[in-house]
C-alpha cells in the first residue's frame, strides 16, 4: 500500500508511504552483511525504512527494493540503488531503528521504474508530500 503525505514537510520532492520490502548491504564489502528491512516511505532521492539493527552512517550502502511493476499485474522487480544512511534513530513505538536513506545514484531505468510505480498505481498510492519543484526524473 502506498499513501501519499499531506503535512508540511521541508522535502522538495514527493514522498509516498509504502510498505514494500528491501535489504540494505554495505557496498563494495566483502562481507556477507544484510539487513532486511521494510521500507515505510519513498522517493525518487531517499527513503525511510525500518530495521531490527541501527545503521551505520559512515559506510555506503546498496539498498535492493522489491517494487513492484507498473503493468498492471502483481508482479515486482528488484531494483537497486546506491545510498547513504543520513541518520538511524531507535522508534520506541515500533521498537526498531528507522533510517533515513539519501539515494545516490540508480542503475540503468531502475529510476523510471520506481517513478512509474508510484504513478500508476494510484488505488494504492498515496502522496504525502508535493513540491512545486517536483520533476519526477531529474
Amino acid at each position: 500500500m502506498i499513501i501519499e503525505r499531506h503535512e508540511s514537510d521541508r522535502r522538495q520532492h514527493s514522498r509516498y508511504s509504502v510498505d514494500w520490502m528491501a535489504s540494505l548491504m554495505p557496498k563494495g564489502q566483502d562481507n556477507d552483511e544484510i539487513f532486511h528491512d521494510r521500507i515505510s516511505d519513498l522517493s525518487l532521492y531517499g527513503a525511510g525504512i525500518y530495521s531490527n539493527t541501527e545503521l551505520s552512517t559512515d559506510v555506503p550502502m546498496v539498498l535492493l527494493i522489491e517494487s513492484p511493476l507498473p503493468d498492471g499485474e502483481f508482479r515486482k522487480v528488484i531494483i537497486g540503488i546506491d545510498c547513504a544512511v543520513r541518520n538511524s534513530l531507535f522508534s520506541e513505538e515500533r521498537r526498531q531503528f528507522r533510517a533515513g536513506l539519501q539515494f545516490l545514484g540508480f542503475r540503468g531505468i531502475d529510476k523510471h521504474l520506481i517513478a512509474e510505480a508510484l504513478l500508476t498505481r494510484g488505488e494504492s498510492v498515496i502522496r504525502r508530500t508535493r513540491r512545486k519543484s517536483d520533476s519526477w526524473l531529474n
